[in-house]
């Protein structure tokens, strides 16, 4: 094989890679933005409508079932992070090989200097997966929702339990609140 098939080769492996990395993107947000609609919708449902005072047998699964919800949209995310990690790393290793064969030297100098400048700058650090700038705060607007949902379902069905004297309107619009006695 040739220096130019080769140089080809590597660049195909390089796009591909990149490539992955963004076309993964669009679909991040659209789950996480599927959830938050979700389970906005049900905070406006619960919000809207009268529910009947809920108990612990019934608040506990609602519990568990956010609690779950958290877990996955934490493991998708992990997924997603992994994946991004890959992609990155197979292009920049498809990269570096493409700059080998092309065995420039302006370019090695340049790079160097490069590197030793940024490096001065901003010295490098590991980035653990939750302190991905994007994955981090889509955790904290699902874990937001659905803590907003648990209150609500507490404190919104407290309100409107049978206790609460509901107004009763006639035909000639006058508001009577009938008292239990």
């Amino acid at each position: 094989m040739s220096e130019k098939e080769e140089f080809d080769s590597l660049y195909v492996f390089w796009k591909n890679s990149w490539d992955s990395f963004y076309n993964r993107r669009p679909y991040e947000f659209k789950i996480g933005l599927a959830i938050w609609t979700s389970l906005s919708s049900l905070i406006g449902i619960v919000l809207v409508n009268d529910i009947p005072k809920i108990s612990y047998y019934v608040l506990g699964p609602i519990i568990v079932i956010a609690i779950a919800l958290l877990i996955l949209h934490a493991m998708w995310l992990s997924g997603i992070h992994k994946a991004y990690n890959k992609d990155r790393v197979l292009a920049d290793f498809y990269s570096e090989k493409m700059h080998n064969l092309i065995n420039n030297d302006i370019y090695d100098k340049l790079k160097h200097r490069w590197e030793l400048l940024y490096h001065e700058k901003y010295p490098p650090k590991p980035v653990p997966p939750i302190c991905n700038w994007s994955h981090f705060p889509q955790l904290l607007i699902t874990l937001a929702l659905l803590l907003f949902l648990i209150v609500t379902f507490i404190f919104h069905s407290d309100v409107n339990s049978s206790n609460t004297k509901k107004p009763q309107i006639k035909n000639n619009n006058t508001v009577i609140i009938k008292a239990d006695r």
